[in-house]
């Protein structure tokens, strides 16, 4: 895993800081918060957080792995391979895991298959944001980290945030568009102008792939989903 930046800056030393997650749990449970973030309690693992973790690991360091996408696969495939072989699944029915884990084992390989290097002239994965949220008399310190932030080659500020959930239905869009809105303020408060910034998510379970054939037509194979 890519060393995350832990330093905290001196202007935020001694101030209390929240992460987009903790807001998030505690709008969503206060039940869950407590038990999360107040008694201590850990949650249990799962398949989907492991494997989520294990992704985003590869796509931060994806240097390590000469931008190959191959490399990237074989190595995602071994830990899904080792995760399940401790017992981890994706459905107590052993139809339905056996099913769930082909599914989902082709979802993602077929992203790393048609891997490409974003067109950058610079990049941080593990970007730190500090940036300021709420109202003028109950302000709060968010603090996170960001995928990936690059500048592209049209001098635009990218802030990528990897998925391997489902797309979000468009009902959820504006409550799951949050975090990457506070991500993006974080780049305002530098004075970056807002429309240099795009923001985007990237779902490793939707892949467009454009393919010319002898004729010179394009086919468009749309994004696929396998579960």
């Amino acid at each position: 895993m890519s060393a995350r930046n832990d330093i905290i800056p001196e202007e935020y030393k001694g101030i209390k800081r929240y992460s987009f997650s903790e807001i998030e749990n505690g709008n969503n449970c206060n039940h869950a918060y407590y038990l999360g973030r107040i008694a201590k309690v850990e949650d249990l693992d799962n398949i989907y957080g492991i494997m989520g973790n294990v992704a985003h690991d590869i796509l931060e360091s994806e240097k390590d792995y000469n931008y190959d996408g191959q490399l990237m696969k074989k190595a995602f495939l071994k830990s899904l391979s080792d995760t399940v072989s401790i017992g981890f699944k994706f459905s107590s029915d052993e139809a339905k895991n056996e099913s769930m884990l082909t599914d989902y084992k082709k979802c993602v390989s077929h992203y790393f298959e048609h891997y490409y290097r974003d067109e950058e002239k610079n990049t941080q994965t593990e970007y730190r944001i500090w940036t300021w949220v709420g109202e003028e008399n109950d302000k709060k310190l968010i603090s996170g980290f960001v995928d990936k932030n690059y500048i592209d080659t049209e001098d635009f500020h990218i802030i990528k945030d990897y998925k391997t959930s489902s797309m979000y239905t468009k009902a959820d869009l504006p409550k799951k568009a949050q975090q990457l809105q506070i991500y993006g303020k974080d780049l305002l408060d530098k004075g970056i102008p807002i429309d240099s910034i795009k923001l985007c998510w990237d779902f490793l379970k939707y892949v467009n792939i454009e393919c010319v054939v002898p004729k010179k037509n394009k086919i468009e194979i749309k994004p696929e989903e396998y579960d």
